[in-house]
C-alpha cells in the first residue's frame, strides 16, 4: 500500500489512465451489446416463418434485443413480462 505522503503523486498519474481504461471497457461493453441486438435482429428475421409458433418466437427474440438496444427507453422488468 501507498503511504498517504504518495497518495496525490499517485492519483495524479494513474487517475486518467484509470479514467481512459474505464472509458474503454464502456466502449467496449456498448459494442458487444450492439452486436448482440444486431444478431437478435436478424436472427428473429430469419425465424419467422408463415406458423403462429415461428411469429411468437420472432416476437421473443425482438423483445429480448431491446434489452440490449442502447437505444431502449423501455425498463427490462416491462420487457420480460411482455415476453
Amino acid at each position: 500500500m501507498l503511504p498517504p505522503s504518495r497518495w496525490r503523486n499517485f492519483a495524479v498519474t494513474a487517475g486518467p489512465t484509470i479514467l481512459r481504461s474505464t472509458a474503454d471497457a464502456a466502449d467496449k461493453a456498448s459494442r458487444a451489446a450492439n452486436q448482440v441486438c444486431v444478431l437478435l435482429h436478424e436472427t428473429a428475421a430469419d425465424v419467422r416463418a408463415d406458423s403462429s409458433e415461428t411469429k411468437q418466437f420472432s416476437a421473443i427474440l425482438y423483445r429480448v434485443s431491446d434489452l440490449y438496444d442502447p437505444d431502449n427507453q423501455i425498463p427490462p422488468e416491462e420487457i420480460y413480462r411482455s415476453v
